[in-house]
């Protein structure tokens, strides 16, 4: 649960993994307040969410298709439908 996430227990860089729904990413406003909770507390924000594989996507998607090193892919080349840095402030 986004609300209930700590920020004294996350390091200062922290990713946020939204499911492809089909939804607009700033549409998901738990997601929003949890990401501008965790700025307002000083951490680095960013958000990613997988690229449509078929029909709605999550990283469990992901990992089915394309194992671990496709969870890695996504999140270190940032191979996914949205990678926001989020500037709130």
């Amino acid at each position: 649960n986004l609300q209930k996430i700590d920020p004294k227990a996350l390091s200062d860089k922290v990713i946020l993994i939204a499911d492809n729904d089909g939804h607009k990413l700033k549409d998901d406003k738990q997601l929003m307040e949890a990401a501008s909770r965790l700025q307002t507390a000083g951490k680095e924000v960013h958000i990613v969410m997988p690229k449509w594989i078929e029909g709605k996507t999550d990283m469990n998607d992901v990992l089915k298709q394309k194992g671990t090193a496709g969870i890695i892919f996504t999140i270190r080349y940032k191979s996914c439908s949205y990678h926001l840095s989020l500037k709130l402030h």
